[in-house]
């Protein structure tokens, strides 16, 4: 067991002198814009290991600290009162957390610890202190509270659990936990004050329940539950490099989504066929300059060579709604997941497009696995003017003798209702389809998935979802092209019978959600599948759904919670 207080916000209040003010200013301003960037790394980092939706809680953090207004609160506090920064900012944050904390709604008084975390982190920058996250040996990690960072930053191979004084079961470090697989109980009130690092803490994450230097007899009952666990865990691996495919027989191809060359071992590990995902964002938001044609064939061509001859799909730049470039100046947007991004940016930022469609192209002549992917397709245009520059970068590469895969395939994603509907026209004009369930059910439900306050209503096991799910995959069958879904539904547990009775015979997931789909794809027949498709798809609600396929998730793990 081990305590982590995280750093005490210990505030000086001094006056700053006239003279000084605007360098506490900027000060202040390059603490922001340094915990952005920090924010913005563990968010790419979680996206890597753990999927789009959990990153986006620090895309909500960064939104707080763009919000001008907030900013300006904090830059006029310091000009007028003439106070140093760290003092306005622990003020101003306060008083933003003590709003919330009044609220009788659990999921506001949730958000609190949000603005805790943000204030904690830029007076730590502001301080020039830094948080030490390395642990020893394997503990369950006891807090007053974690931030959304403390939760990913801790090794993770170390953490046997959280216990946490502040939060509830809506609070990010809850959300992470349970995505992380590692048992998690907050709201314990004074539980870190009492503790001490030699005690013996089990922690229950199902039922919520902490003990505290337990009794015999409920630690061997722990130790038998865990045994179990761990057991299913080993099986999966074990099972890791078995082909896929149902009881009766039928083949399935299971892929991995990759960030850049992060987790090309763990690809291989868990037994992916390759990879259907290859998001490429990461490169150039963490770059200070606009990466290059150059070094873009390179991270391609590595990733492509370290997995010999699997499939690698490389996802064209997808940049704006909740993701920016420092570099370009993306105008204001009042709807900016409606507006400039994606393929839009692509084809009207075309120096930066062509790069990267050369880069693909020259990385492709060396490695003949590799395919390219456009995102947020929504009309017949944009696939064709994306085949006019790919004509043009062929017959530049041609002039410089530069060799590539003539042949390589074009894919798009199908992410809109819009494309999903006019799919019956996409499919003449392309190699194959991705389904990007995570903006699919965004824009089918019109629910913003990184607003909190509307979170219940997002859901991939809405009927309507699941719809148009099924048309794409027919669609698809009818003309004889391949069909893969990559958003988070492909590695949801409870969508994986669905799926396959829908028709999906490409998985790409989270490398760490592989081993269970292809266990439960294993577990399956092609019939029974497509009965629990045909049964929930004229069903009413996504908690009919996800309840209805979760029993037959149960069936295969039994009472271990996955």
């Amino acid at each position: 067991m081990s305590l982590f207080a995280g750093h005490r916000l210990i505030i000086d209040e001094y006056p700053v002198r006239i003279k000084n003010i605007g360098d506490e200013v900027k000060k202040f301003r390059d603490a922001v814009k340094f915990v952005i960037k920090d924010l913005k790394q563990t968010k790419l980092s979680t996206e890597t290991h753990y999927g789009k939706e959990l990153a986006d809680i620090f895309s909500a953090q960064i939104l707080i600290l763009k919000d001008e207004v907030f900013l300006e609160e904090i830059d006029k506090g310091i000009i007028d009162q003439r106070k140093n920064a760290e003092y306005m900012v622990y003020t101003v944050f306060r008083e933003r957390q003590e709003f919330f904390l009044k609220q009788k709604n659990e999921y506001f008084k949730d958000r609190a610890w949000d603005i805790q975390a943000l204030k904690r982190q830029i007076i730590a920058k502001l301080k020039g202190q830094e948080e030490s996250y390395s642990l020893s040996r394997l503990s369950i990690v006891v807090a007053s509270d974690l931030t959304p960072k403390d939760t990913v930053t801790f090794d993770r191979r170390k953490i046997l659990g959280f216990a946490v004084d502040h939060g509830g079961k809506t609070s990010h470090t809850a959300i992470l936990a349970r995505s992380l697989e590692v048992p998690c109980v907050v709201g314990l009130h004074n539980f870190s004050t009492i503790v001490e690092d030699k005690d013996l803490v089990i922690i229950d994450g199902s039922s919520g329940l902490v003990y505290l230097n337990p009794d015999k007899e409920t630690v061997e009952e722990y130790k038998e539950k865990q045994r179990q666990f761990d057991q299913l865990e080993s099986e999966l691996l074990l099972e890791a490099g078995l082909p896929v495919s149902t009881k009766c027989g039928q083949n399935v191809e299971i892929l991995a989504n990759l960030e850049l060359q992060d987790e090309v071992s763990a690809v291989l590990h868990v037994g992916a066929k390759g990879v259907g995902l290859l998001r490429t964002e990461g490169l150039f938001l963490e770059s200070e300059q606009l990466p290059d044609e150059a070094l873009q064939t390179e991270i391609y061509s590595q990733i492509a060579n370290e997995l010999s001859q699997m499939p690698v799909t490389i996802r064209t730049l997808d940049i704006g709604g909740d993701k920016a470039i420092s570099q370009i100046a993306f105008p204001p947007e009042a709807n900016p997941f409606l507006g400039w991004r994606a393929i839009r940016f692509s084809l009207e930022s075309t120096k930066i497009f062509k790069q990267q469609l050369k880069a693909i192209l020259k990385a492709s002549g060396l490695h003949k696995n590799i395919k390219i992917m456009l995102p947020f397709i929504t009309t017949v245009e944009e696939i064709r003017q994306t085949k006019a520059l790919l004509g043009e970068c062929k017959e530049e590469l041609r002039k410089k003798r530069s060799k590539f895969d003539a042949d390589i395939e074009l894919g798009i994603m199908i992410e809109t209702p819009g494309a999903a509907l006019l799919s019956r026209v996409l499919v003449k004009e392309v190699d194959f389809f991705s389904i990007g369930t995570n903006d699919l059910t965004q824009y089918t439900l019109a629910v913003d998935r990184g607003n909190e306050k509307i979170a219940k209503l997002y859901s991939h096991f809405h009927p309507g979802v699941l719809e148009l799910i099924k048309k794409v995959i027919s669609v698809a069958d009818k003309n004889k092209i391949p069909v893969s879904l990559c958003g988070e539904m492909a590695g949801d547990i409870n969508a994986t019978i669905i799926l396959l009775g829908l028709g999906l015979r490409v998985f790409s997931a989270t490398p760490i959600m592989i081993p269970a789909i292809s266990k439960i794809i294993r577990k399956t027949t092609i019939k029974e599948a497509e009965r629990i498709a045909d049964k929930v798809i004229n069903m009413s609600s996504s908690d009919e759904v996800e309840k209805y396929a979760s029993k037959y998730v149960k069936k295969i793990f039994g009472n271990i919670i996955y």
